[in-house]
């Protein structure tokens, strides 16, 4: 592969015109399945039981650090990404050569997750992990970018409101089937990656990348590639912030949920098989929820043309939810309040992929922008646990974690209404 112009003049890939078919959406689906199973199921089990295994008393601080920098391995590779993307020619296209490499680059950061028996190990399998993943999901919504119409674009985007509900449960039935056991679950979900990648590059076609006058890399592009003036850009800059709270919001919360009912139920470390299997059972309501309402709230947000209102009573909602965790602080309150932020977090999912689409100031860099808008989501793996654990070690407990959560996701459905792009 090589590097240059993409595109006719200047650059420019035209919007998109005609309609996906079946199978662009299958090999969506498939590879939005794989990510999230792959992303989450670490992240609300597997990451916490380890630093519980690894660091006993210390496995609030233990997260903290390995999630840190996982997540700034993150943000600084995932522009890096878009941006190679933009200027890929291959026989291949553009964004399927990155998508393969950060797959298979993901399934290596689980392998080494699960075998890791000390903290720095666990630290450089979850770092490309993350890495991996968030290259895999820049690659996936450039293709939704370059393939789908607008007008089209939450009911493809609905879509995955079903993957990041059936990650979940999917990847905690996985572990409990392992009987909680970290190695064989990690490399259950590595396989479970490897398939649902390569049915995305079999299924989603992408033409040869255009041929146009070559230039060189100008390495003070780098900034660029990591940045967007809000200034110049500001409904760039109010979408990210918008992403940035609700997934700060949600980490604080979901990102502790294993501890939280691990106090609830009383189980200790030893108890991993019982609690992956009530954890199982508790994403399985969020995710029943979660893939309805996502379903849903993208072919309604298509026919009526609004976006803003979903997100504004999804982030509201979410925040309530959080505060209802500690006034109901039962296995009962845990799958009620799990079902009701399945549904909030499906409309959430769903539009915000919409928004991200639509808020592209340029054909030209559209894998660029959106590794910049992904930084916002993988910020919070940097900043949420460390906050989290910060607020648990200091006296604030799990109450001042749950109305902290609750804060961020309050604020974000007052940034979401300075979109002026969407309605």
């Amino acid at each position: 592969m090589t590097a240059g112009e993409l595109g006719g003049a200047g650059g420019v890939v035209a919007q998109p015109a005609e309609r996906v078919g079946v199978r662009f959406r299958i090999g969506f689906v498939a590879a939005s399945v794989g990510t999230m199973t792959a992303l989450l199921a670490p992240l609300q089990f597997l990451l916490p039981l380890q630093s519980s295994l690894l660091s006993g008393e210390s496995r609030a601080t233990t997260l903290a650090v390995v999630s840190t920098v996982g997540g700034l391995a993150a943000i600084v590779t995932t522009p890096l990404v878009g941006m190679a993307s933009d200027r890929t020619r291959s026989r291949w296209g553009r964004r399927r050569p990155w998508a393969a490499a950060s797959g298979l680059a993901a399934a290596v950061g689980l392998t080494v997750s699960g075998a890791a028996a000390d903290i720095a190990t666990l630290m450089l399998g979850f770092s490309l992990l993350q890495v991996g993943i968030a290259g895999l999901v820049a690659a996936s919504l450039a293709l939704v970018a370059d393939q789908v119409p607008t007008a089209k674009r939450g009911t493809v985007t609905g879509l995955v409101g079903i993957a990041a509900a059936l990650g979940p449960a999917l990847g905690t039935w996985m572990i409990s089937a392992a009987g909680g056991a970290v190695l064989e679950s990690y490399l259950a979900i590595a396989t479970l990656l490897v398939l649902t990648t390569l049915v995305m590059l079999v299924l989603i076609k992408e033409p040869p990348t255009r041929t146009g006058t070559a230039r060189a890399w100008d390495w003070r592009e780098l900034t660029a590639c990591i940045w967007v003036d809000p200034r110049r850009h500001p409904d760039v800059g109010w979408a990210w912030a918008t992403r940035f709270l609700v997934f700060l919001g949600t980490a604080l919360s979901l990102g502790f949920v294993l501890y939280w009912a691990q106090q609830v139920l009383g189980f200790g470390d030893g108890d991993a098989a019982e609690l992956a299997t009530r954890m199982a059972e508790m994403t399985t309501y969020y995710a029943a929820a979660m893939m309805i309402s996502s379903v849903l709230a993208g072919v309604l947000s298509d026919r009526l043309g609004f976006r803003k209102a979903f997100i504004v009573y999804a982030a509201l909602a979410l925040a309530a939810l959080s505060v209802v965790n500690l006034v109901w602080s039962s296995w009962t309150g845990i799958l009620v309040t799990g079902l009701l932020a399945g549904t909030a977090f499906g409309i959430y999912s769903t539009i915000d992929l919409v928004v991200a689409t639509d808020v592209l100031p340029s054909d030209s860099d559209r894998a660029r922008v959106l590794g910049v808008l992904q930084g916002a989501n993988s910020f919070p793996s940097l900043a949420g646990p460390a906050l989290g654990a910060v607020i648990l070690n200091v006296g604030g407990g799990f109450t001042g974690l749950f109305i902290a959560s609750a804060v961020f996701l309050a604020a974000a459905a007052f940034t979401v209404t300075r979109i002026r792009v969407i309605r």
